[in-house]
């Protein structure tokens, strides 16, 4: 029973615990965005006709030239503080740990891969919100002049299933020795015909 109890709370309270502890690592701040700013679009409303139809080709479409970097109010969760219950769970651990490549065409979506999306949500969890400028510069451009983001790159190499194993075998380890000294007789020979229930 108690096993059963430990693997639920692994496998389910470390989810549990990592979503409600987002509530208190989650607070209002001003970060730098290099992207289109906000007041952009109010710069640049749609002209319409007469009829109420807007104009086609009156509209501007913001392109890299209209990037900048400006300051923005937005609520941050910071999980590099909390990213230590995820290794916790073993299907974290396994989802990590196992060998994955990217789609040989990303055009055409990733597809179902769930052991992929645990793995990368819990990367990300690690390196958590540190960067400096969000580079959020979506618009239409060659690949090449597309912006590369820190924490994405970062992501990538920060590996939580070693911390989530090394945790796992200690527990293990623990488990059974405990497990080991209660099951212990407590005499280290018996006579013949004696047996303890």
């Amino acid at each position: 029973m108690l096993t059963y109890l430990a693997l639920g709370g692994l496998v389910f309270g470390t989810v549990i615990g990592f979503g409600l502890s987002a509530f208190l690592v989650n607070n209002e701040e001003t970060v730098r965005v290099y992207g289109i700013p906000n007041d952009f679009f109010d710069q640049n409303e749609p002209t319409y006709d007469e009829n109420g139809n807007s104009v086609p080709g009156a509209e501007r479409v913001p392109t890299k030239a209209d990037c900048v970097e400006h300051d923005e109010t937005r609520n941050v969760t910071h999980t590099e503080r909390i990213w230590w219950m995820l290794p916790l769970n073993p299907f974290v651990v396994v989802a990590d740990a196992a060998p994955s490549e990217p789609p040989a065409n990303p055009d055409q979506g990733m597809g179902f891969t769930p052991m992929r999306w645990i793995s990368e949500g819990s990367r990300a969890a690690r390196v958590g919100e540190t960067r400096e400028v969000r580079l959020e510069c979506w618009v239409d451009g060659p690949a090449d002049q597309q912006p590369v983001d820190p924490n994405a790159a970062a992501a990538k190499d920060a590996a939580v299933w070693p911390f989530g194993l090394v945790f796992l075998l200690l527990a293990g380890g623990g488990a059974t020795a405990v497990a080991e000294r209660r099951l212990r007789t407590p005499i280290r020979r018996l006579p013949n015909g004696t047996r303890i229930a």
